[in-house]
């Protein structure tokens, strides 16, 4: 199976923790606003739910600064935020919509991030992949899939 989302959102990386004066710790509210934004938004674009053993493809589109207008189609994005902190917050909303039953199911994860083109919008593009008769085997403390 295949499922290919696309998230109307800007993507926002997960960022750390921060303590509170009482010595518990909380995410900052721009990104548990966020979060939400992007749970709700996930759980309306599909009903599927429940995937297990899945690899993930997340591609991040922004705007692009003034400097790079007179570009065409996509650029690499080589700036923060990191593509590593970015796929952790799509991660972590994909199994609170209850889409990933959970995410140390995903084997391979595959992100980017790009400056858009003219004629795209800022968004996070999704793609999850799914292979009912997966097979593993164990070698030597490794698994092998096939």
């Amino acid at each position: 199976m295949k499922l290919v989302l696309d998230i109307p959102l800007k993507g926002r990386a997960c960022p750390r923790p921060r303590r509170s004066g009482k010595g518990g710790v909380f995410m900052p509210k721009a990104y548990r606003d966020w979060k939400e934004e992007a749970i709700q938004l996930l759980q309306n674009a599909t009903d599927i739910r429940g995937i297990e053993f899945c690899e993930i493809e997340m591609t991040f589109l922004f705007k692009k600064p003034k400097r790079l207008k007179k570009t065409t189609g996509r650029v690499p994005r080589g700036t923060a935020p990191d593509t590593d902190n970015l796929a952790k917050g799509i991660l972590d909303s994909l199994e609170q919509s209850g889409i990933l039953i959970n995410d140390k199911f995903v084997y391979k994860i595959t992100a980017s991030k790009w400056w858009k083109s003219s004629s795209e919008s800022e968004s996070i593009q999704i793609i999850i992949s799914t292979e009912k008769e997966k097979s593993c085997t164990s070698n030597n403390n490794l698994l092998l899939f096939s």
